[in-house]
């Protein structure tokens, strides 16, 4: 089963109750995989970057209506009305992604435990000259410790038209040397001119 689209549910929380917000978001997790038809949910902490110490609930599903489907089952959950009931005023906002299909072979062979988002606009480049630029670099990733890597362009949310990069690490050790590699990349240091207005989050997964 192919994952083409994916959702990110922004959850804000006040320090005193982000993990009774985990909690309730591991069975609205479940749920989601159960009763809409999303291929893989997982959440996690934003520990540095814009929105930090908010919640950020990332689910990938095959087609458009199963993301309907998964925003009707919001509606229906206990377990997120309950979510909604500790936020009090800060409501829960989803952005919709569709991914782009990118060379990258996977090593998820270690448990990744943060995943780095860089979203940002392009510049003076095509989007079909952007994920080949991408394809330039995947193994330059892959190499220096990357897990996964996933191409998203934003559908509908606050930031329409932007692209979404998400890379899996299994340490913040492993970003380092990462983060150390691609500055020294130059097809790397040529996409990053292209792409623009990046906005960086760093999130630890919790579930």
């Amino acid at each position: 089963m192919s994952i083409n689209h994916m959702t990110i549910t922004k959850l804000p929380c006040r320090p005193e109750q982000i993990y009774n917000v985990a909690d309730l978001l591991t069975y609205f997790a479940s749920d989601l995989e159960k009763n809409s038809n999303a291929i893989f949910t997982t959440f996690g902490k934003v520990i540095s970057g814009q929105d930090s110490g908010d919640l950020l609930l990332l689910s990938m599903f095959q087609s458009m209506d199963d993301v309907e489907q998964s925003f009707e089952r919001m509606d229906q959950s206990d377990h997120f009305a309950k979510i909604q009931k500790i936020q009090d005023s800060d409501k829960a906002i989803t952005d919709i992604y569709s991914f782009l299909e990118i060379n990258f072979v996977e090593l998820a062979l270690k448990q990744p435990f943060y995943i780095a988002l860089s979203a940002g606009y392009l510049e003076g480049i095509t989007e079909a000259e952007f994920v080949d630029s991408v394809n330039n670099v995947t193994s330059a990733f892959s190499d220096s410790g990357a897990l996964t890597m996933r191409l998203a362009k934003c559908l509908i949310g606050a930031r329409p038209d932007t692209y979404l990069f998400g890379v899996t690490f299994n340490s913040l050790s492993c970003l380092n040397e990462n983060a150390s590699a691609l500055a020294q990349n130059s097809k790397y240091q040529e996409l990053s001119r292209r792409f623009i207005g990046q906005n960086k989050t760093l999130i630890k997964f919790l579930g």
